[in-house]
């Protein structure tokens, strides 16, 4: 539904059937509207799930773990295992502050990154953390490149004929 529509609909007179009815489907759409990345919609009105919450919680544990030079893992969310790359492109869409903890916690590791959040929700934290996260696969790939051009095959010990 056009956010106009839902402005008139809420201006409707309230305890109308239809007007509650129609606001109410109206925002849980809005809600429930699966990631389109050719929009990019950011959510306003609704806040990122708990189970998100904890993913992104657990992202930020798994990137400051690569920083450190261990290898990558995936993040658990609602039994599932995800790359972390989803979790930071969910909690992107999303305009609702982070957790005091969260934030800290955030912040602790976009700092010794070199990084650092521009505000405290999540889209802005997400942003961050993505960043921190590419600046080190970018490390880790150069790392390879250089190693792979370093590297060169024994000759055989066997005589030559």
């Amino acid at each position: 539904m056009p956010m106009r529509a839902q402005r008139q609909n809420a201006q409707r007179p309230a305890g109308t059937k239809s007007a509650d009815n129609e606001i109410f489907t109206a925002v849980v759409a809005s809600c429930a509207r699966p990631f389109n990345r050719e929009t990019r919609l950011m959510s306003d009105t609704c806040q990122l799930p708990e189970s998100y919450i904890q993913a992104f919680r657990e992202a930020v544990q798994a990137v400051d773990h690569m920083r450190q030079g261990g290898p990558e893992t995936p993040v658990a969310h609602e039994g599932q295992r995800v790359r972390i790359g989803y979790i930071i492109e969910i909690a992107s869409q999303y305009r609702d502050c982070m957790p005091d903890d969260l934030y800290a916690q955030l912040c602790e590791v976009a700092v010794s990154g070199g990084e650092a959040p521009d505000g405290d929700t999540f889209a802005e934290g997400a942003k961050c953390l993505c960043n921190l996260y590419q600046d080190i696969m970018e490390q880790r790939r150069t790392k390879a490149e250089t190693q792979a051009g370093r590297w060169m095959p024994l000759r055989s010990h066997s005589p030559e004929p």
